[in-house]
């Protein structure tokens, strides 16, 4: 009798675990069958939630890049009369650099009495610093851009000033050079170095003291220079490091039209 009652022990037991499963299972399929509604709404709000959340992280992320777009693609300078703005970067061509040079080279080398003499304030000269002390652009052009590294640019530039002094001293040059226009005879880029020659056409007023009085002249100045540009040299007034290696000049006098 006690042997039947042993055998029959575990299949009770496992008689009362499908009991529970199977009960749970009903208890399950009565909770979803009545709640469906629910579930599914809320899985719908669930998805809806996530769609929104990423469409929001992605909006931002957009936003952002567009953002860094904008502020790689610009850059933020002070105008000289302490105004911010921002301009648009562009690759630097080679005919910036053209421009560049013909700027430097036209505006700053071409020099009169009058300049020279501060409207003939000053009567006597006598070393070529005295020269260079009394021009605003030959001090920009020296202190600038001459390659004083370069003892052939140095010597060139020492030689237009003696020029100068000689031409102030024998009343060669005129009082008043204005320049009318100039063309650009050739320029040369190869990597950082460059050549140019240029023809600027001026129009001079000299004193004549054996005729006492001004007379119109005009000709034409030639300039041919050399040199490189180098952004590691680069200032706030020379923004393309530029760096003259060698020049000569053919300057208007009052006794030469050419």
């Amino acid at each position: 009798m006690s042997e039947e009652l042993k055998t029959d022990q575990p299949k009770t037991k496992k008689t009362k675990e499908s009991s529970g499963i199977e009960d749970f299972n009903f208890l399950a399929n009565q909770f979803f069958g009545r709640n469906w509604k629910f579930i599914f709404y809320g899985l719908m709000i669930t998805l809806l939630f996530g769609v929104w959340s990423i469409n929001k992280i992605s909006n931002k992320i957009h936003e952002l890049e567009k953002t860094v777009e904008d502020n790689n693609g610009k850059v933020v300078l002070l105008t000289t009369d302490g105004r911010v703005v921002r301009i648009t970067k562009e690759p630097l061509k080679a005919e910036y650099f053209k421009q560049y040079a013909v700027s430097i080279f036209v505006n700053n080398f071409i020099v009169d009495r009058s300049r020279i003499t501060n409207n003939f304030s000053t009567k006597q000269f006598k070393s070529a610093n005295d020269v260079l002390a009394n021009s605003k652009n030959l001090n920009l052009v020296y202190n600038e851009f001459i390659n004083k590294e370069n003892a052939q640019s140095v010597g060139y530039f020492g030689s237009y000033l003696n020029w100068l002094l000689n031409a102030i001293g024998q009343d060669t040059l005129p009082e008043y050079i204005s320049i009318t226009d100039y063309s650009v005879n050739k320029y040369e880029h190869n990597g950082k170095n460059f050549k140019i020659t240029i023809d600027i056409k001026v129009a001079a007023q000299s004193f004549m003291l054996a005729q006492n009085k001004y007379i119109q002249q005009s000709g034409s100045v030639l300039i041919e220079g050399e040199g490189e540009f180098d952004f590691a040299q680069a200032t706030d007034t020379n923004p393309f490091g530029m760096k003259i290696n060698g020049f000569t000049i053919r300057m208007v006098t009052k006794d030469n039209r050419r």
